[in-house]
């Protein structure tokens, strides 16, 4: 059931808001297609996670990581949940730990959502960029 239901969040987001990025063929089952890519993500999105917390802007990241990068007020802490290799859309799963604008601390799910450009002069995360993040 909860496969379901992230699916469909990501389904309902998606179709809202950047379809564009799907278009691509490469894209659609790209876990799936490709197991390293997995890893390649992971790597991705835990260096962006990382600047997040020595409080890189949204600008500098969406030049290294990609478009769909979001800044974090005040990133504590993060950790991997899951991905789902057969999935249409390819996108992790991420815990994360940040501040509110209030001085409070909360925790809140996030899905990363990846598109891939193969033929990127960038290669260091196999022409992966962040497309967009979910907070669900």
């Amino acid at each position: 059931m909860k496969s379901f239901m992230l699916g469909f969040v990501i389904l309902s987001v998606l179709g809202c808001s950047s379809v564009g990025h799907w278009h691509h063929r490469d894209n659609l089952y790209l876990f799936r297609g490709s197991p390293n890519s997995i890893s390649l993500a992971r790597r991705l999105t835990e260096d962006y996670l990382e600047g997040q917390k020595k409080g890189e802007s949204c600008q500098e990241a969406a030049l290294k990581y990609g478009p769909g990068v979001v800044e974090f007020y005040g990133l504590k802490d993060y950790r991997y949940l899951e991905s789902h290799p057969n999935d249409k859309f390819p996108c992790l799963k991420y815990r994360i730990q940040a501040s509110n604008q209030v001085g409070g601390v909360l925790w809140d799910n996030l899905i990363v959502c990846f598109t891939c450009d193969r033929e990127s002069p960038q290669d260091f995360y196999g022409g992966l960029s962040i497309s967009e993040i979910i907070r669900p």
